[in-house]
């Protein structure tokens, strides 16, 4: 499937979204407002851990995961630490770290 440009007529659409349009032609999109979140740190958990998605996972992996050349843009899993955090618990560029959550 290519990638889609939007506006998108409903001939040139790949999936079922008839659903959304309404009488003048249009699809409504409904914007959301950010959240902050939950997450809080303290003594014992000094840091948020966001296990975010590294540069060609932005499909979930359901369509890039199949692409070798993608999946070896990094080697092994990794941990990405803001440089001042870096700096206060002693981490080296490229050391390995132990990490772990209120979750795991």
């Amino acid at each position: 499937m290519p990638p889609v440009r939007w506006p998108v007529s409903r001939s040139e659409a790949a999936w079922d979204i008839t659903r959304g349009w309404h009488g003048d032609g249009r699809l409504r999109m409904v914007p959301v407002t950010p959240q902050p979140t939950r997450a809080t740190t303290d003594a014992f958990y000094p840091l948020i851990l966001n296990s975010g998605r590294i540069r060609d996972q932005w499909h979930t992996m359901t369509r890039t995961g199949a692409v070798p050349r993608l999946m070896q843009h990094i080697a092994e899993p990794m941990v990405e630490v803001a440089p001042q955090d870096a700096v206060r618990y002693q981490l080296p560029a490229d050391g390995l770290a132990r990490i772990w959550s209120r979750h795991g």
